[in-house]
């Protein structure tokens, strides 16, 4: 029987958020946040640690009959929560997901508790984190996920917003002796159902002496095993069953997520995992068989950060090369100095000349970069590393790869043109930084995170390596090619913006009145823009990763007034504005930039460009998530009140 529990006077009126945390569709797909979260939470609970981790994912059908048993009471809830369309589907035949773990520890610890116990490690206590906590995970270094919301993507693919977990622990990890245990879990929003008002989750459990709800090990087990056609009893993992998922989503899906977003797991012999449709037919992606299935990826690239299927080829290629030990190592030592000047220094004898002549001659190149790194706070520091795994790829349009502990984060997009570029991250205090400093969907690097702010304060070192780590590739690329004796000047132009044409300098923002302050700085990485020529229609104030808008002294703005604004990178020689990619950045794309307004609205927002309407006096307006290590150029140009320039 589901249960829902009565709204308390002292409680809110609380419909849950979380699911807007994987809901960036150009991001992520709802299949591919499922594979992202799942599979890592199965890495993070290996079992044993010599034996590869298997994730099986199985579409399949089964009868509303079948359904009965464990659905009891539910409808009536669904029903007022999300709307009479349930009705229709729990009539009919349910098409289902079902996702399961071998090699894994399954949900461990007590299932008597709704808190964690803080004087137990989090992974001992997995099952109370899962069922029972939200906006914590209790995993610490070495582990993937960190957020403890990802389980969200498992309601998010159910059309009634519900799923079902099995899980069989060892008896080491299951203080109660219920070594096989089942619950059902509904996350809809706050309703009223006969008069009575109800919290948003719903219940298939037993409830124990002290109303807290238990899972079940009788029959309704059993009951979620037989419905999903789920037989693990004897294997410790973790089971979960999606209902009612929509008829679109199919199993080939699934497979090309896993093998974009975990291709690094299942080339390192780490992860295998298999996938099952309607017919039974079983497809098996591991190391062995990785390329096979790379060919045959859709070449429609669903996600924003999608790769296609010539260059993950090609990331494969330079992994096998890093395992199998035949990418040729060199060492770089980054100081503290370096990092916080932004300006990474590369001896030109030592690192750039060896590190050419195998970039020349396309062979694979394993950077090993050792910084300092805060080791559990600011003032603590200690030495780690990142590797960067380069191959000159001619004609390859790309960015870098980012992984961390194995799962991929996909960062903005830095250009590494004609080369192929992979960074590895490993369990230490730099991958603990970086972990903090990904959103819940692991989708950017950024120091704005709250879990950031909670580890690091305002401090700012920290922060700083962000940006090194995200542009170390493309710095050391360009001071590769910049410095050859006979480069290849394509790729140099698109590297570095460079042009030996007659091009004319980038123009100010356009005539006014009021006296030419003069240039601004001169050229060099730095956090922010260069002010631009020309009189003060509006003020550019460079912060780190941005630049922030206010009057100027010319002509003050009033309500009404519109301007452009338009931003590139800086480039050596030639328009920054006509040499603008989209692979520098796009400011319209969800998720990348932080705007703050105040006092004015932003319009007609493109890639890098938008236009801004002032609404009343001393507006301001803050565009942050520009690459740290670049200059930006910003240009402003007055509109006239029909949106035209003036």
């Amino acid at each position: 029987m589901w249960i829902f529990a009565e709204k308390s006077p002292r409680h809110k009126a609380r419909n849950p958020l979380s699911d807007e945390f994987f809901d960036s569709p150009e991001t992520l797909t709802d299949v591919s946040a499922l594979v992202r979260e799942s599979i890592q939470n199965s890495l993070d609970a290996r079992l044993d640690q010599t034996q590869p981790v298997t994730v099986s994912f199985r579409i399949g059908s089964t009868s509303k009959e079948s359904l009965v048993p464990i659905t009891h009471g539910l409808k009536a809830h669904l029903d007022i929560a999300l709307g009479p369309v349930t009705g229709g589907l729990m009539g009919g035949p349910c098409n289902y997901l079902v996702v399961e773990d071998f090699n894994c520890t399954g949900l461990t610890g007590s299932t008597k508790q709704d808190m964690p116990d803080p004087d137990l490690p989090g992974d001992q206590q997995s099952y109370t984190y899962f069922v029972h906590v939200e906006g914590d995970s209790g995993k610490g270094s070495g582990k993937g996920g960190k957020w403890g919301v990802g389980k969200i993507v498992f309601p998010k693919l159910s059309q009634i917003k519900t799923y079902f977990i099995l899980t069989s622990r060892l008896a080491a990890a299951a203080p109660e002796g219920n070594l096989f245990i089942g619950l059902g879990q509904s996350i809809t929003k706050f309703h009223r159902l006969g008069g009575i008002h109800y919290e948003p989750d719903g219940w298939l459990a037993e409830v124990g002496e002290n109303g807290l709800f238990e899972p079940t090990t009788n029959e309704s087990a059993s009951a979620i095993a037989s419905a999903f056609a789920i037989d693990r009893i004897s294997k410790p993992g973790l089971s979960v069953a999606i209902p009612y998922i929509s008829d679109s989503i199919k199993i080939e899906s699934f497979r090309d997520a896993v093998i974009r977003q975990y291709f690094i797991p299942i080339l390192l012999g780490n992860l295998i995992c298999k996938f099952n449709d309607e017919t039974g037919d079983e497809t098996v992606v591991d190391k062995d068989t990785l390329r096979e299935f790379v060919k045959k990826i859709n070449p429609n690239l669903t996600g924003r950060y999608d790769r296609t299927s010539e260059e993950m080829l090609l990331a494969i290629e330079v992994m096998e090369e890093y395992i199998h030990g035949r990418a040729k190592t060199l060492k770089h030592s980054l100081s503290k100095n370096e990092i916080n000047s932004r300006k990474p220094s590369f001896d030109e004898e030592l690192l750039i000349a060896p590190a050419r002549e195998l970039y020349d001659s396309e062979e694979t190149i394993c950077l090993e970069v050792s910084l300092p790194v805060p080791d559990g706070n600011p003032s603590k520091e200690v030495t780690d590393h990142f590797r960067v795994l380069l191959k000159k790829a001619p004609d390859l349009r790309s960015s870098p790869l980012y992984s961390r502990e194995g799962i991929l984060v996909a960062n903005k997009k830095i250009a590494t043109p004609n080369t192929l570029v992979v960074v590895l991250v490993e369990s230490g205090p730099l991958a603990d930084l970086l972990g903090s400093a990904e959103g819940p969907a692991h989708m950017e690097w950024s120091a704005g995170t709250q879990k950031f702010k909670r580890d690091f304060g305002n401090a700012s070192y920290p922060a700083l390596l962000l940006p090194m780590v995200k542009g170390y590739p493309s710095k050391f690329i360009e001071a590769l090619v910049s410095k050859s004796g006979s480069f290849d000047s394509d790729l140099l132009a698109d590297l570095l913006n460079f042009d030996d044409s007659s091009e004319e300098e980038a123009p100010g923002p356009g005539p006014g009145p009021g006296p030419d302050p003069g240039p601004g700085p001169g050229p060099g990485p730095g956090p922010g823009p260069l002010p631009p020529r020309g009189p003060a229609l509006v003020n550019i104030t460079p912060v780190d990763g941005g630049f922030r808008l206010s009057p100027g002294s010319s002509s003050p703005l009033g309500a009404g007034d519109a301007f452009k604004v338009r931003v590139a990178y800086q480039v050596r020689r030639g328009n920054p504005f006509s040499k603008y990619s989209p692979l520098d950045f796009e400011i319209h794309k969800p998720g990348q930039f932080e705007f703050t307004y105040k006092n004015c609205e932003a319009f007609e927002i493109t890639g890098n460009s938008l236009s801004l309407e002032v609404s009343g006096e001393s507006f301001s307006f803050e565009l942050l998530g520009f690459d740290m290590l670049r200059d930006v150029e910003v240009e402003v140009t007055p509109l006239e009140r029909n949106g035209e320039i003036k």
